[in-house]
């Protein structure tokens, strides 16, 4: 599949390293006869040549991070083929980084094919339904020893080290009981699970009431990560990821995954060929939608119609079952997740030690190569969207130095130091000079800079290379009524020059409210006299006991952006793209101007998506927005909807 995103997550917008990705349908032969299958089974196979070609598409691609995925069929039946495409691609890359995706059975994924996977950075999606009975259906001629071979592949995963999920997809005959498959899942010891939707057959609104009711069961008892909790991807009949099929052709997937169910869809989303589509990023330019494309060729009211509504109503239930159990319940509740933090970034990055951070780093973000230490302790400012807190609760050294103990293994080389204030710390060189003991080279240093005068020579003797600092305005006028700390701007310019004086790099950082908004042109035309990489973030929502004002009175509408930016500023990042395009027109953002911490600080926002966005060809890359920016002003749900 060839498309914008970063695997099944909510992507970061492309000014934040967008990734792009093109899957290989290597050959159509598969062990198995699963019932649910809609692809057309046979002996076709692709071809080195086209295989190559594919990988060409990929690398001509503008994007920084680059996804080579490898589909059928089976495509460990195509081993070699695999196994030298991914060379190729890994010879071709350039400087940009390439993760390989193998979706898979697991009954030929041996120790010699995950020895050659470790050699690269690669993901694998294990297909396994749960228990035999729920994987019966697709067992069907395989042998008695299928259901064995395939928990087998799974331990084998386990022991490996790469990075996998497990993919379940539940047919309607199984919707009351899923809960209990994604159970036994877990009892084989699949720690996280994507689960798909049977598609090209009629779901009724019985067994849709079922499978919203086995989840919610789940929900309450499951303990592996579900991925579709984070995803964006439904409705999955109205993807825009694009396939390569094993003669060259190019499809919108469904085109080959619904072949079986509704032969028309072949012809109805093809794209192309690699001899007519030339550059990867040419895709997004393709105006007509997957869903017009579909009902031209199925229109409402024919059978095969009937089955293409029902399934988008499938996809578009499932997104409001997600978003609706993390959506406030009563007008006014603040609530944790759409209000100010993604709870899986939360658990993967902030709260979690070492060895769990480069997994979920890998897993989800690859192109974010850096660990982050969170400093606890208080704040120097009282901002009017952040509340002061104070200066207490330290971690002692020897705490810091067992959490960067564990790099012995890991041997990561870069590290950013996160908090509210990490300069706060009374021993934050000796904290620098443990980061270089353990290993790490490159030391950021988030900080409102009003303490980095005096910092910034010791702080570049123990090794910080680079500062991730916020600046709100031009002038002490905008900056300090912010900041609510007088003098607050005086200190940080002055730290700003003593860090570069001193050899660091600085990235300036500014949150866009309505007491800067006039003001943010000014301050981006002082970045670039002055030469600091620069970038204007949204503010971010929290809760109302977090905050001097609140959101919706600190948060300028999109409307206000477009009056007071359009035209007058080219930095925006982490707004929907729409918005900045209208403001910026094609200009972005560099991934190379905008600090490590703060593309976590984004990536850590729980971003929403109003229906409306769906069928946007810049969904994929597209942050969205806030839950509580919507409900603060829903006619600005309006603005977003792509026509």
């Amino acid at each position: 599949m060839l498309g914008t995103g970063r695997a099944s997550f909510v992507p970061p917008e492309k000014t934040l390293n967008m990734t792009r990705s093109v899957m290989l349908m290597t050959t159509y032969e598969c062990q198995l006869r699963c019932a649910y299958c809609r692809i057309r089974r046979g002996p076709r196979r692709m071809d080195e040549a086209t295989a190559r070609r594919s990988a060409d598409l990929l690398m001509s691609s503008r994007a920084e991070n680059l996804l080579l995925n490898f589909f059928g069929g089976e495509p460990l039946l195509a081993w070699d083929l695999v196994r030298r495409t991914a060379l190729y691609a890994r010879s071709r890359r350039g400087k940009k980084s390439l993760r390989v995706n193998l979706t898979t059975n697991g009954l030929l994924l041996d120790e010699e094919k995950l020895a050659f996977l470790k050699g690269f950075d690669s993901y694998v999606h294990l297909s396994l339904d749960g228990p035999r009975e729920a994987n019966a259906a697709r067992l069907r001629g395989a042998g008695a020893g299928a259901q064995a071979a395939m928990e087998a592949a799974l331990r084998r995963l386990e022991a490996s080290g790469l990075q996998y999920h497990v993919n379940a997809v539940v047919d309607p005959s199984r919707a009351a009981s899923f809960d209990s498959d994604l159970l036994a899942l877990e009892n084989l010891g699949a720690r996280r699970i994507q689960f798909g939707y049977r598609v090209g057959v009629l779901w009724s609104p019985r067994a849709l009431r079922e499978l919203l009711a086995s989840l919610d069961r789940y929900e309450a008892r499951g303990r592996a990560e579900l991925i579709n909790r984070a995803s964006d991807s439904e409705p999955v009949m109205l993807s825009r990821e694009v396939i390569v099929d094993t003669d060259g052709a190019l499809y919108w997937d469904g085109g080959i995954f619904l072949e079986e169910a509704l032969p028309r869809v072949r012809k109805a989303l093809r794209l192309g060929s690699l001899d007519d589509i030339l550059e990867a990023d040419a895709v997004d330019s393709e105006p007509r939608k997957p869903y017009e494309r579909l009902l031209a060729a199925y229109p409402a009211g024919t059978k095969g119609g009937h089955i293409v509504l029902n399934n988008i109503k499938v996809g578009l239930a499932l997104q409001r079952y997600w978003l609706e159990r993390r959506r406030p319940t009563r007008p006014g509740d603040f609530h944790p997740v759409y209000g100010a933090e993604d709870p899986a970034v939360r658990r993967g990055v902030v709260e979690a030690g070492l060895p769990d951070q480069a997994r979920f780093l890998n897993e989800r973000m690859p192109w974010l190569d850096r660990a982050f230490l969170f400093i606890r302790g208080g704040c120097d400012l009282d901002c009017l969207f952040c509340r002061n807190k104070p200066q207490e609760g330290f971690q002692s050294i020897d705490e810091v130095d067992a959490f960067l103990a564990e790099n012995s293994n890991l041997r990561r080389k870069r590290i950013a130091l996160v908090g509210n204030e990490p300069t706060a710390h009374p021993r934050l060189p000796d904290i620098v000079r443990l980061c270089r003991r353990r290993g790490f080279t490159d030391v950021e240093v988030m900080t409102s800079g009003v303490r980095l005068a005096e910092l910034a020579r010791p702080l570049a003797e123990a090794g910080v290379k680079s500062y991730a600092l916020a600046i709100h305005g031009s002038n002490p006028k905008v900056h300090d009524v912010v900041t609510r700390r007088p003098g607050s701007l005086d200190a940080a310019l002055r730290g700003l020059e003593a860090a570069r004086t001193a050899g660091a790099r600085v990235f300036v950082h500014a949150n866009a409210c309505r007491a800067n908004l006039s003001d943010l042109p000014a301050l981006e035309a002082l970045a670039r006299v002055r030469g600091w990489p620069f970038s204007i973030h949204p503010l971010r929502p929290k809760d109302p006991e977090g905050m001097n004002v609140p959101y919706r009175e600190a948060a300028p509408g999109y409307a206000e952006l477009r009056r007071a930016l359009t035209g007058r500023v080219k930095s925006l990042t982490g707004f929907p793209v729409c918005v900045a395009r209208e403001i910026q027109g094609r200009a972005s953002c560099p991934g190379e101007d905008v600090a490590d911490s703060m593309k976590l600080y984004l990536l850590h926002q729980a971003f929403v998506k109003p229906e409306g966005c769906r069928g946007c060809p810049d969904h994929r890359r597209c942050v969205g927005t806030f839950e509580e920016h919507l409900r603060s002003r829903p006619a600005e749900r309006k603005e977003l909807r792509y026509s």
